[in-house]
């Protein structure tokens, strides 16, 4: 990838390709009600570009008494029928909502959704949701579906919230019969009629409404059994015109899923498989199917950094989950975090601290907290600070109490009891775990860097041969490092005092501030 394509990958602001937003506080009905399976069949006409067939949930509601189940499903989108429990019923759909009226709700739920229209298409895939229409080299349709910033509810019907997850997803696509279907968990069976091929895809595993994905092309399967900590099977949907290289990439997976196992454990979803897709955009973290549009591109020091950081999210994002989207941070920061451990240890850590200086400030706005108010929309985390400013807070944070701590708050937070469904988690619960491992309270340090836009301000005075150094916020407890004329490096705590014989403040770059 060159570097002037890269720079205007990653330092564009995401784009929304339409004003409909995944999240938000949940209405007293969608509170009541739990998606715990999506059976999904469609058919996908490439040539007019529509998608028709039904989808059936089951849902479980809380309280029978509240009368009524609404979904998630964009207007554009017509809907004939719906049964409820097999029975027919009333329903309304307007604001991008689906109001249903049955005659009466049991506590386990059927609902049956039978709809067809033309989805978005995606302006600025994966951030700007839709399908991507395209055709690859020789011709053949190249089909993907992208929407974790606008929401599953622009192709499915759906809890549009990142705290709804389903225990599992029959997905059933039929296309034209010379083309390959990927996607989530194992391929259950293909079904030929006429023209067309229905392929059955099934994950057993909970799973967010945004990763239920497919993509369609002309792809050749390649497969491999990876050494991991438990048996896992790798497939990876390639184009023709990329077969050359496919070994390249699949042994670069292998060493990726090793690594992350080293830091986080097992690959969470080896029942199933670690899939990779060859995707018309950059790429995508779908559980056990990631997008990849990367194309053997490799960036300095010498890493495919795309297919890193999408198989970081199977750990971070997949398998555990933010509840509310005010806590993305959670997902993104920690996964280009892992992607600067990566660097430390294979290219040492003098590249560590050069990615930090050359890559992830340059990257940092400050233009919002990055986490918001709570109930947010995906809206209110967009920008690259919850990617770049989240990676910081760690770095900062390692500064701080060092990196065997930082390592097992990460891992705490991966694998212990949650109070939530699904090992969902919240900014909070990181900040209480970082709390009781390291035995002090760091309310001060992440009150500043999540909850507020502004870095904290250092104040410097000369004054002859010495230095005042003082924090403007005197709560701001952040230690510093100083490097003396004679080259020595200490760590001083700022403060009304005089200190002589400064060099330079802050030498090795750990710390954001103003």
């Amino acid at each position: 990838m060159s570097l002037k394509y890269l720079s205007i990958l990653l330092t564009v602001t995401i784009v929304f390709s339409m004003d409909i937003y995944s999240g938000g506080k949940l209405s007293l009905i969608q509170n009541n009600m739990d998606v715990h399976y999506y059976d999904i069949h469609l058919t996908v006409d490439s040539e007019k570009k529509i998608i028709h067939g039904y989808v059936e949930l089951g849902i479980n509601v809380k309280d029978t008494t509240i009368k009524g189940l609404e979904l998630d499903l964009i207007d554009q989108f017509d809907i004939s029928k719906i049964k409820v429990n097999a029975l027919m019923s009333s329903f309304s759909h307007n604001n991008n909502k689906i109001t249903i009226s049955p005659t009466s709700l049991v506590h386990s739920n059927t609902i049956r959704i039978y709809y067809s229209g033309k989805p978005p298409e995606a302006n600025n895939p994966p951030w700007g949701g839709g399908f991507s229409w395209e055709s690859d080299s020789l011709g053949y349709p190249w089909i993907g579906v992208s929407c974790q910033t606008n929401g599953a509810h622009i192709w499915i019907p759906c809890i549009e919230h990142p705290s709804d997850e389903a225990d599992s997803v029959d997905l059933f696509i039929t296309t034209s019969k010379h083309l390959v279907v990927a996607g989530n968990g194992l391929l259950i069976d293909t079904t030929a009629d006429n023209n067309q091929t229905t392929w059955h895809w099934k994950t057993t595993y909970p799973i967010s409404a945004y990763n239920i994905n497919f993509t369609i092309g002309k792809f050749q399967l390649i497969e491999k059994d990876l050494n991991l900590k438990n048996p896992t099977h790798l497939q990876y949907f390639v184009l023709q015109e990329y077969l050359e290289g496919s070994g390249y990439i699949i042994n670069e997976a292998e060493k990726y899923l090793k690594f992350y196992e080293s830091l986080f454990g097992a690959y969470p979803w080896s029942n199933e498989k670690f899939g990779m897709v060859q995707t018309p955009y950059w790429g995508m973290e779908h559980q056990t199917i990631i997008a990849y549009g990367n194309n053997y591109k490799i960036r300095k020091p010498g890493y495919d950094f795309l297919l890193l950081h999408e198989m970081g999210h199977e750990w971070w994002g997949n398998y555990l989950t933010v509840h509310d989207w005010a806590d993305f941070w959670i997902h993104e920061g920690i996964t280009i975090y892992a992607e600067a451990l990566f660097i430390e240890e294979n290219f040492g850590i003098d590249a560590y601290h050069e990615f930090f200086k050359k890559t992830v400030r340059s990257k940092i706005s400050n233009n919002i907290p990055i986490v918001p108010k709570q109930n947010a929309i995906s809206q209110d985390v967009k920008g690259l600070d919850v990617y770049y400013k989240g990676a910081m807070v760690l770095h900062m944070l390692r500064y701080l109490i060092g990196k065997e701590k930082l390592i097992s708050i990460l891992n705490t937070t991966l694998h212990s009891e949650k109070s939530l469904s699904h090992n969902h988690v919240s900014t909070q619960d990181f900040i209480d775990i970082t709390n009781e491992i390291t035995s002090e309270d760091f309310g001060w340090f992440f009150d500043v860097y999540l909850k507020k836009k502004d870095p904290p301000k250092l104040v410097i005075k000369n004054r002859w041969k010495t230095k005042t150094i003082n924090w403007e916020n005197p709560n701001f407890l952040m230690p510093i490092e100083i490097e003396t004329f004679n080259g020595e490096i200490v760590k001083i705590q700022p403060g009304k005092r005089k200190i002589k014989n400064v060099k330079r403040v802050d030498p090795t770059q750990w710390i954001l501030f103003n």
